[in-house]
């Protein structure tokens, strides 16, 4: 019966191969997975990037105004900024200021795709300001506290 059993192993090469190929096939599997997975984190943090550098444009605008264009944050009425005004970069508020606050939202769209809001969110004892960026999903906020003069 051994010797029948030693002669009888046509079949055991077939099993060796499915095997090999399975082990490598899990090994291309894992490798794949892990490639997908982090070009996920690449656009998320690209996302989140742009977010954070569109914020950032937003605070420098806002700080470029107050401090070389004189800007007083006040109202197309002529009243002070409100607790949560957007400022509107691209109005005509008053002859010698192109931006104002208001209660309605206003973005801005940068050449990249990427949008920024400024809010001003306190007016006393001092001034706080809030941007906020947004790319592809993401959402990026700086707070700058103004002092006033």
């Amino acid at each position: 019966m051994l010797k029948r059993l030693k002669k009888n192993n046509k079949g055991n090469i077939i099993l060796v191969t499915l095997m090999i190929l399975t082990a490598v096939l899990t090994a291309c599997l894992g490798a794949a997975a892990l490639v997908a997975q982090g070009i996920i984190l690449h656009r998320t943090q690209k996302g989140s990037t742009s977010a954070f550098f569109a914020s950032e444009t937003g605070t420098e605008k806002i700080l470029w105004e107050i401090r070389k264009n004189n800007f007083q944050f006040l109202r197309a009425d002529g009243s002070g900024c409100q607790a949560n005004d957007y400022i509107n970069f691209s109005a005509d508020c008053f002859e010698d200021q192109t931006i104002c606050c208001q209660a309605a939202q206003s973005l801005v769209l940068l050449s990249t795709g990427a949008t920024f809001e400024v809010r001003s969110i306190a007016t006393t004892p001092e001034y706080i300001i809030h941007s906020t960026g947004e790319y592809s999903g993401s959402k990026r906020m700086i707070e700058i506290t103004i002092p006033k003069e």
